[in-house]
Formats: structure tokens, C-alpha cells, sequence
């Protein structure tokens, strides 16, 4: 018996040893995937947020490459049908070159038209509320301003009013173009 009791002391250290070691093993393990698994999913939700991000940058950029090239494609028909009017000034009837003009410019016109809203929902959502409503009243004011003036020529055949000059609103408009593009490319 006297072995058994010097045993003991082994016995029970070596069970308190494999016990409480393999417990403390068994917490500290967890503690350290719990941490692992916390750094994980942080990390994947940063990536995903970068990924939002990039998609959202680059629906950004198609949608101001959209909006420029319509605005550019505008202002292009809207200075040749101006151009060809003017050089064509006192002619009775229009030549089949302005008639083509004309159309050119009238098909834009359809085109930008088409997707106002669409474009307008778009700018906002991406680029904010002063974005769009200075494509809609400043730029898209001005587009309606010298078309409707360009109309009226077409139909009545009389020019525009002096004043500021029919040029100089283009040259204004262009730049009102102009600045909206860079406004918006430095946003993206």
C-alpha cells in the first residue's frame, strides 16, 4: 500500500497534467482560430468592398464615357447644321447637304432624348445631385437654348437675333461641356 501511496502523487500529477493541459491546449487552440477565422473575414470583407468599389468606379467611368460622348456628338451636329445654315443664309430651300445635317443632328436629338432620364437617374446615383442637375439645367438648358434657335432658322429660314453671337453661345456651351467632362472625370 505504501507503494500505491507513492504513487498517488505521480498518478494524480499525471492526470492533472494530461487533463489540465489538454483543456488549456483545447482553449487557447480556439482562441486561436476564433482570432484566425476574425482576421479571415475581415479581410474578405475588405476585399469584397474593394471589389464593390472597383465595380462601382468603373460603372462610374462607362456612364461618363456615355454621358461625354452624347454631350460631344450633340454639340458636333448642333455646330455643323449652325455652319451649314449659315453658309447656305438667303438660299431659298436647303441643299441636300443641310438636309443631311439636318437629320444628323435631328437623329442625336432622338438619341440624347431617349435616355435623359435614364442619364440623369445615373448621374445622380453616381456622381451626385449637382452633377445631374447641372447636365440638366446648364448644359442640357443650353443644348435646348441654341437648338431651338437652329429650329426656328431651319423652318423659317431667319437667322438668329444679333446679340451674343450664335458662335459665341457654341463657344459657351462648349465649354460648359467641357468643364462637366473634367467635373466629372475627376470624380471617378
Amino acid at each position: 500500500m505504501k507503494e500505491l501511496a507513492d504513487l498517488t502523487p505521480i498518478i494524480i500529477g499525471f492526470l492533472l497534467t494530461t487533463v489540465l493541459g489538454g483543456a488549456l491546449g483545447f482553449y487557447f487552440q480556439n482562441r486561436t482560430w476564433d482570432h484566425q477565422n476574425e482576421i479571415q473575414r475581415a479581410e474578405q470583407g475588405r476585399l469584397h468592398k474593394m471589389q464593390l468599389d472597383e465595380e462601382k468606379r468603373e460603372k462610374a467611368l462607362q456612364i461618363f464615357d456615355e454621358i461625354s460622348r452624347l454631350m460631344d456628338k450633340r454639340l458636333y451636329r448642333l455646330r455643323l447644321l449652325y455652319w451649314i445654315l449659315a453658309a447656305e443664309d438667303g438660299q431659298a430651300g436647303h441643299s441636300p447637304s443641310a438636309e443631311s445635317r439636318f437629320e444628323d443632328y435631328r437623329q442625336v436629338l432622338y438619341e440624347w432624348n431617349d435616355s435623359i432620364n435614364r442619364n440623369l437617374a445615373l448621374l445622380k446615383h453616381y456622381f451626385g445631385q449637382g452633377m445631374r442637375d447641372r447636365l440638366d439645367y446648364e448644359v442640357g438648358a443650353s443644348f435646348v437654348e441654341l437648338g431651338r434657335i437652329l429650329e426656328n432658322w431651319w423652318k423659317a429660314g431667319v437667322p438668329p437675333e444679333t446679340g451674343q453671337s450664335f458662335d459665341s453661345k457654341l463657344q459657351n456651351l462648349a465649354g460648359l461641356v467641357y468643364a462637366f467632362n473634367l467635373d466629372m472625370i475627376s470624380i471617378v
